[in-house]
């Protein structure tokens, strides 16, 4: 028994010491977290009228110092727009993919919709160009909160793409 004990500990020292952590970037708030909640933070402002709000306490917010950062590329699997039950109604985009290695990190954009009702939302990424990462491909799944709108129809686009008509 107390050699399965310290086989376990030995085994579970090693793996730790090979998570491979993005250098230079900056760290998330909540580093066991890869998941934006379907429901808002509590720090995130509740958008109540026609302009969507980035989430200041995202992670995946754009930084000062992303200019610095080179800009990759990301891989959509599925994308989705969810209504929450809420009054008044309020939308997230859940978004799943890839990223090309664990050296990118994930930022989004949302725009306000725009005289026609288009929503433009942009998803990408941003590495240090110096330094060296594993290649494997490192998966993503992310809830966007979009926040709400006046009554009226929308279009939603992702990274120039139409994913979804609503009304609000």
């Amino acid at each position: 028994m107390k050699i399965l004990s310290i086989l376990l500990l030995t085994f579970t020292i090693a793996l730790s010491a090979c998570q491979a952590t993005p250098a230079n970037l900056p760290k998330p708030e909540n580093p066991d977290s890869t998941e934006i909640s379907p429901s808002l933070p509590p720090d995130a402002p509740v958008v109540s009228d026609s302009t969507p709000e980035q989430p200041e306490g995202s992670q995946y917010a754009p930084r000062p110092g992303d200019e610095k950062l080179q800009a990759g590329n990301i891989y959509i699997n599925s994308s989705e727009l969810l209504t929450l039950e809420s009054y008044p109604l309020q939308f997230n985009l859940h978004v799943s993919g890839d990223l090309p290695d664990p050296c990118h990190g994930l930022r989004f954009k949302v725009d306000p919709p725009d005289e026609n009702g288009r929503i433009q939302v942009q998803i990408y990424s941003l590495s240090n160009p110096d330094t060296m990462c594993i290649q494997i491909i490192q998966p993503f799944d992310l809830n966007i909160p979009l926040g709400s709108f006046p009554a009226g129809e929308y279009e939603l686009y992702l990274n120039g793409e139409e994913i979804a008509d609503f009304q609000a």
